[in-house]
């Protein structure tokens, strides 16, 4: 029996949308060989220079180790081909018929993309080609005499009668990709090892330990289906632009991609702009040889230093003499590091940017002369692509169609219908997780505010066991001072408060939205809100909301709480 992927019940089996795939399905599992891994249903993002890729998908791929891959499109019902026009039809037992895809050409373009996603892959020897054969298969249909079409060879089509002799069918479609050239080799034992890697195996990343339940603990969170296409598909591509709205997980993607690059021995920068998340990076990405992870003016600042070690100039000097009126942190260390970009011949093979929605338009120019090579070193940037608040990310000098993602994977329903209230752009789809409402902390003042804030956070901790460290605190409005005296005035006998630190057993942090950027927690209290305008701090909202991963809760005045809550964009309602 072949090792079938996925694994199906009779009943599931049963249940598969075309009962001619169920029937192909049976047959590759009974009679081709226990050597032989056969994927059902593969799915596969299809890249397509630079248009935008596409969804694809395989009916069956069979990788044989002494032979290669053969990609089977199955079709049910009676088939017909109108050769004048191109046109392909399949008859239903009903008479009726409707229109369907060239299953040849089909298989053309999946073969090309798993030929060159394994042979791409690190483990591969290089320049080395395995035999890769598509096929067509009409189990519903006895073998037409008059079947001859140029592309459709009767050695790579199936029919009703090869059902019970499938193990023969495959090793003659083999045979006729392989025609008689010795320049192939075998998929051989690395060969399934890395089809395996691929194909079989369940993706996942690590989360952020700052938004793990318990520090200490390493929780694995497995990838939504789209999460796992978009990981194979820009696995093959040098440089590649990814944006999604809160939640969407792009921060472990780049966390992942990160790690992924300097395993394979390429030295590595990821880099963000918000000094919390990168501290939070560090933590996740300890250990991993050849991935160095900063803030952006972290790097300028090593850089900047290193520079002055070797060559005796002060290039942030020289930089303020240059821009005089300009910013510290937008202009004049962004222009330092490409002072010392000239300087250094210290390049980095690979560089991941995270929140890119944050750089400014300056900071792009000395991140790509850091680069090996400017046009081809490999360069991935994540940025939310909200357009109601965040800067123009037309500057980033990537010239490719985004990648989309558009699942929310870390709120529950309640705290993302909430949170995108106050996004506008890409439809970002709800996780299927309901949740809780969000809960009402109404007081008049502060100080009011506080003392509530205070007591529902030692009950969670005491009464409900919930970890001290997974709830946060985060202040919309200023100053921040005010609210954090506020709390500071109310012990609590389960926690204690942590302002602005690193989080830690015990402790309950109490932050600013704004620095609490590209990070979560399970749970969070916004506080805060009294007096703002709602355009003023659009993004603020936005942010804060969507950090809490499973729980959440409004502390202010009955107005203002009354005021996010009820909110409706105008312009969204509109358009």
């Amino acid at each position: 029996m072949a090792i079938m992927f996925p694994t199906l019940s009779e009943d599931a089996i049963n249940s598969v949308r075309s009962r001619a795939e169920g029937l192909v399905y049976r047959c590759c599992r009974d009679q081709l060989g226990p050597d032989i891994v056969v994927v059902h249903s593969l799915a596969l993002i299809k890249t397509q220079g630079r248009f935008a890729p596409e969804d694809g998908e395989v009916d069956f791929v069979v990788f044989d180790p002494q032979r290669g891959a053969l990609v089977i499109e199955v079709k049910g019902g009676g088939i017909s081909y109108d050769p004048s026009v191109g046109r392909w039809m399949s008859l239903a037992k009903s008479g009726n018929t409707y229109p369907i895809k060239d299953p040849y050409r089909q298989g053309t373009q999946q073969k090309k993309e798993i030929v060159g996603q394994i042979v791409s892959h690190p483990k591969w020897p290089k320049g080395a080609k395995f035999v890769a054969g598509h096929s067509a298969f009409f189990p519903d249909v006895d073998n037409p005499k008059q079947w001859s079409l140029p592309h459709a060879a009767p050695d790579i089509t199936g029919w009703k009668t090869d059902l019970m002799q499938l193990r023969s069918w495959v090793e003659k479609s083999f045979a006729y990709w392989r025609g008689s050239s010795n320049a192939w080799r075998s998929l051989g034992k690395d060969g399934m090892e890395i089809v395996r890697e691929l194909y079989c195996q369940p993706i996942t990343v690590r989360p952020l330990l700052a938004a793990a339940l318990e520090e200490e603990k390493r929780i694995r969170i497995k990838l939504t289906e789209q999460q796992s296409w978009l990981m194979q598909a820009i696995r093959r591509r040098p440089r590649a632009l990814i944006c999604g709205g809160a939640g969407t997980g792009k921060t472990l993607l780049a966390l992942e991609r990160a790690r992924a690059l300097a395993a394979s021995g390429k030295r590595t920068l990821l880099v963000c702009f918000n000094r919390p998340l990168a501290e939070h990076l560090k933590e996740a990405a300890f250990g991993t040889n050849s991935l160095d992870t900063m803030t952006y003016h972290e790097l300028c600042d090593w850089r900047v230093r290193v520079a002055h070690t070797e060559s005796h100039r002060d290039l942030l000097a020289e930089a303020r003499l240059t821009y005089p009126k300009g910013d510290k942190y937008s202009v004049q260390l962004p222009h330092a590091l490409a002072l010392a970009n000239e300087l250094s011949p210290f390049r980095y093979d690979a560089i991941v940017v995270d929140e890119a929605q944050d750089f400014k338009p300056e900071f792009w120019l000395p991140l790509k002369t850091l680069l090996r090579d400017e046009d081809e070193s490999t360069f991935y940037v994540f940025f939310d692509h909200n357009q109601a608040i965040y800067c123009d990310t037309s500057s980033v000098p990537i010239d490719e169609t985004p990648f989309i993602l558009t699942h929310n994977c870390r709120n529950t329903k309640h705290i993302h219908e909430l949170a995108y209230k106050f996004y506008r752009g890409e439809q970002t789809l709800p996780p299927a997780i309901i949740g809780a409402p969000a809960s009402l902390l109404e007081q008049t003042t502060a100080s009011e505010q506080a003392k509530v804030i205070a007591a529902e956070v030692d009950r969670l901790v005491g009464q409900e066991k919930i970890d001290a460290n997974d709830i946060a605190v985060l202040i919309v409005g200023s100053p921040k001072d005010l609210y954090y005296n506020a709390i500071s005035c109310h012990k609590m006998k389960a926690a204690s408060w942590l302002f602005e630190g690193k989080r830690r057993d015990g402790h309950v942090l109490v932050d600013t939205v704004a620095r609490f950027k590209g990070l979560e927690a399970a749970i969070v209290v916004l506080w805060g809100i009294d007096g703002i305008k709602i355009e003023d701090y659009r993004e603020l909202l936005y942010v804060g909301l969507s950090r809490s991963k499973s729980r959440l809760y409004l502390a202010g005045q009955q107005t203002s709480c009354s005021q996010v809550m009820r909110f409706k964009d105008s312009v969204a309602a509109t358009s």
